[in-house]
Order: structure tokens, then sequence, then C-alpha cells
């Protein structure tokens, strides 16, 4: 059989790095396999995918060694353009993806290149935007859209036409546990109709094995350090050998109790349940009382929001894509103005605060690293949060080796952050904002990107510092396993309302809260019989 793609002796180095991204790969995937690609953060995943559509080196400069080619077409020779009509790609920072006004013209951008008549262009259009439950957006720009909603909008444009092999680069991610089935069993009927190649690169492997994935690749330091069927890699090694995130096999919590499992997030067994700090019961950090947003008068997409975060408390706020999540620490942090309401820091009102008052107090990760990273190195922009409240030298300089440690970007101190991957990125971000010491801290999809070792680190360092400090921490995730793990409350917010907010195992054993806010998890009850859950989204974010 001809391969479709192969990799000899392929090595490559980014003209800013000091070492290769890439080091002798030897590969070789056949047409209409399904492959799952897996590793730590920066392992080089995303590499070898931009190798394939020959985004290296057209935007991505280097030098390499080797052979790589593609259905026998030199992607590097190729080109972008030409490159397309034979892989298509969602990228794993989906921002830099979009090409179109609105959803519709990005769907529709490939079709048109094509030269499809218009009745069927829209037509084509429509039934994908149906398949990913984007239909109500395909008129609204794509920057006004939550990252889960980008991304069904980035998959509806990749799977509008055919193609020999689809790549996607962590398709799940940001998606809440009822998209991701969604999606999954949309790229499986993709396969098993058109006999595509699939190459799906994902950290979190239990949703995509679903699939029957062929073969699985563990990559480590550049190079292929396993590869095989997955059921042979995952009983004769740990996923956190690799950092990837292992299957969750055991049932996280009994049907009644909410007793936790095995924990995935952690370094320690006993270090999985952190208590709430119950010493500092009665000492609210942050209110937020009857809370209205709308972005078109008459139109409101969040509604008497109300909840409390104490000091020393970390809390889970939970729901589907477009629900509101977002929208809500964007308001608490004084990027947007609510229609009416309040948000109370220890009692103050800080609606009339600047973003930089509220930021001095207030810690926010966003989804997006290009919405956060403007320094040209890792140091720069970790640093820069010390040096502009002119900390002394010395004292600085320990502080930033010292987050620099804990987040793993030691290694990575002088080097260019546009050179970083995906998940360094987003490291770099929470080090920037923890270096701080904010009172409260809000993380965005926290574990976006971040492999099972940085994310068990930074998580085992934010409840230290909420135990020492009192830090509040306010975790905005559609990890449900991240959530129950280590969170004492779980606020769930579904199409911009409050649906419950209580202790976060007994709100996931609540089966009508997870079927209204499309919490689903891996660990739901096979053959249930439990619907599809279809529900419209209004745009909030």
């Amino acid at each position: 059989m001809v391969p479709m793609i192969e990799f000899k002796d392929f090595t490559f180095q980014y003209r800013e790095q000091k070492e290769p991204a890439l080091r002798n790969i030897n590969l070789t995937i056949h047409p209409g396999e399904r492959i799952l690609v897996t590793g730590a953060s920066g392992s080089g995943k995303s590499t070898l995918a931009c190798c394939i559509n020959g985004l290296v080196p057209l935007l991505f400069a280097g030098k390499s060694s080797g052979t790589v080619a593609v259905m026998g077409e030199n992607p590097a020779k190729a080109g972008v353009l030409k490159m397309s009509g034979i892989v298509r790609t969602v990228l794993q920072d989906v921002d830099s993806q979009f090409v179109g006004r609105t959803v519709a013209e990005d769907i529709a951008f490939i079709l048109e290149n094509e030269g499809m008549p218009q009745e069927e262009m829209t037509f084509r259009v429509k039934k994908m935007a149906e398949a990913v439950d984007v239909e109500p957006f395909l008129e609204r720009v794509p920057a006004e859209l939550s990252r889960g909603q980008k991304q069904r909008a980035a998959m509806a444009g990749a799977l509008a036409e055919e193609a020999e092999v689809f790549l996607f680069d962590s398709p799940l991610s940001g998606l809440d546990p009822e998209a991701r089935k969604r999606i999954t069993g949309l790229i499986g009927d993709i396969s098993r109709k058109k006999n595509s190649t699939v190459i799906i690169i994902e950290q979190h492997v239990e949703d995509v094995l679903s699939l029957g994935v062929d073969r699985m690749i563990i990559m480590e330091g550049g190079r292929i350090a396993a590869e095989g069927r997955p059921e042979l890699l995952l009983n004769g090694s740990s996923g956190k050998n690799y950092g990837f995130c292992p299957p969750f096999c055991t049932v996280p919590f009994c049907q009644g109790n909410g007793e936790a499992a095995e924990g995935r997030y952690s370094e320690k067994r006993e270090t999985m349940r952190h208590p709430p700090c119950g010493e500092r019961a009665g000492q609210t950090a942050l209110s937020v009382k009857n809370l209205y947003f709308s972005y078109e008068e008459g139109e409101p997409v969040l509604q008497h929001i109300h909840f409390d975060v104490g000091k020393g408390e970390m809390v889970s706020l939970i729901g589907k894509n477009g629900g509101g999540k977002s929208l809500i620490a964007e308001i608490i942090c004084g990027f947007r103005q609510p229609s009416r309401g309040s948000v109370t820091f220890r009692g103050e009102d800080i609606l009339n605060k600047t973003v930089r008052e509220r930021g001095e107090r207030i810690g926010l990760v966003t989804q997006s690293p290009a919405q956060m990273l403007f320094r040209r190195t890792v140091y720069g922009e970790v640093a820069a949060g010390l040096m502009a409240r002119g900390m002394p030298k010395k004292e600085a300089e320990e502080r930033i080796g010292r987050m620099l440690e804990i987040c793993g970007l030691h290694p990575f101190a002088g080097q260019k952050i546009s050179s970083l991957s995906f998940g360094q990125k987003k490291r770099v971000m929470i080090a920037s904002v923890l270096i701080r010491n904010p009172e409260v801290i809000i993380l965005d999809d926290p574990a976006a990107g971040l492999d099972i070792r940085h994310c068990a680190q930074i998580m085992e360092y934010l409840h230290k510092i909420r135990k020492k400090y009192g830090t509040a921490v306010v975790l905005i995730t559609q990890d449900m396993h991240l959530a129950l793990e280590h969170s004492d409350r779980a606020i769930v917010v579904s199409d911009g309302h409050l649906l419950a907010d209580g202790a976060t195992a007994k709100v996931l054993a609540d089966e009508v809260i997870v079927r209204k806010a499309c919490l689903a998890c891996s660990w739901e009850r096979q053959g249930s019989g439990r619907e599809e859950v279809g529900g419209r989204e209004r745009t909030a974010r």
C-alpha cells in the first residue's frame, strides 16, 4: 500500500530555538488510518502537524533534514494553498484560523475557492453549521463567539468539503462534554463515509479513543517515544510518564454520596481532595449580585447571575459553551459593563474601578495567548508585572525564578514567546498572573494545552497559596475531572442563567443539571439511552 504520509529521518529546528523541535522522525501513515498523536506540552505534536500541512516552513521558518511526503508531495515545496486541497486542518489556536467576516463566510471559504455553485454552497454551509450546532451564529463575527463556539465553527469549515487527510490539533479543547461527544461522532462519520485519513492531536485522549483509533503515537522531546495500538500502549505505560491524560477508567463518584475516585491532576493521591478553607468561612472575597448583560438592548445574554466566592475558596464555573462563563469573568475584571447588578470585592463595589485598578487585586488568565502576551521573551513577560511595581531587583529575580520553575518555564526563560507551543504560551500566561499574587485568580480554561504534569504542578501551587494567603480561585473549565478533583464548589451557568451552585460532586451527580448544562462526562453510564441535547445557545462569552 502506498503511504498517505511518510517521514524519513526528518529533523526540524525553528529559527528562534536552540534545539530541534523534531528529531529523526520516521513515520508512515496509510490511507484511511485514524491516528491519535499525544504527549506532553512542547513535545513536537503541533510541529509534526505543521510539517504535514505546509505551515512549516512557510509561516514557521527553520532548518530541516530528511524528507516528508504527503501523497507524494513535499509540503514545503507544494505550498500551503496546494496542500490545503489535500489536508484540511483545524489549528490549536483557532483565533488565527478565521478568514471570513462572519461564521458563514468562513465555512464557505474553501467551497468558494473550489467554485461551488451558490445554491449548493449555501446548502452545504447550513448543513455543516447544523452538524456542529453553530447555525444560530452564521451571521456573527467569529471574534464575538466563545472559545467553544469558535472551535465548532472552525470544525465546520474544515469538514465542509471532502479531503484526503483531516488534521485536527486539539479539536476538543474548550468544548463542553456534550459538544465533544458530538464532534468526535462527526469526525467518525466523515472517516467512515469518505475513508479519509484522520490525524488527531490531543492530550486528553479518552474522547478520541471512542472513535476507534487504529494507532496511537506518543511524542516526547521531539521524538516518537512509542507507537502502536492504543490498548497495548495504555496497558503498558502510564500517561503520566509521557504527559498526556490517560483515560478516566474508574467511576469518579459513587451514586448518592459523591465520593471521589482516583485523581488525575494531582501528583499524589493524598493531595487530590483539598478541603475548603473552613477557618475563613464567612469572609467573602468576591460577590456577584443580580448580574444582567446584553449585547443588544432587549436581548439579555446574562440574567440574574449571583454567587459569592469566599476567601481561600476554590470554585469551578462550569456549563455549556456560550452559556456566559467567560463573559462573567470579563465583567468582574472590567472589560465589559453589566446592564444591571453589582460586583463587590471585600464588600466594596468595584464597577466604577478601572481595569488596571481591578487587576491589582483580581488576576485573570484568558483563554487566548494573543489576548495577554505582549513581551518578546518568556522572562520579560513573567517579569513585567513586578517591574511595573518597582520591586527591588534581587527580590524580583528570586520570585521570577521561582515562578518559572513552578510553571515549567525555566528552560525557556530567554526564548521568544512566538516560538513556543500553545501549551507553553498558556503556562507563560498563568505565570505572569500568579507572580503578582492577586487576592482573587480567575483562570479561563486552565487545562487547555497543558500536559498532566504541568497542570498538576500549577494546581498544587494554587492550593498552597489559597491555604497560605487566602487567595480565592475561580476555575472556568469544561474539564469535569479537573473540577471534581480540585474545586470545593461548582457554579453552573447555562444559557445565561444560574442553574446550580453547590458541592461539585453533588452537582455532577444530578442528572437534570448534567443534562441541561451539557455536562455529560465520559463516566456516564453506557447504554443509558440519554437523548442528545441540542438546545440553541445565545452568543455569550
